[in-house]
């Protein structure tokens, strides 16, 4: 009983180690999509004000300071 238990978790580790070799690489993934690179540009006040975030460039409404694009 002990020798089939042996053998099968045997198989098992096998067939595990097969089936990873068979997933795909970093290199022949898909790109991203291009939807990531063209995301909308933050504007943010230096000060790190609380709803100081816009769409758009613009003055802090909290200290009056530049908003600043994120990167």
């Amino acid at each position: 009983m002990k020798g089939k238990t042996l053998f099968a978790a045997t198989l098992l580790l096998a067939g595990s180690l097969l089936g990873a070799c068979g997933s795909k690489s970093a290199e022949t993934a898909a790109p991203p999509a291009p939807a990531a690179k063209a995301a909308a540009a933050v504007y943010e006040c230096p000060m790190r004000c609380a709803g100081s975030t816009s769409a758009k460039p613009g003055t802090c409404p909290v200290c009056g300071m530049k908003l600043e694009k994120k990167s």
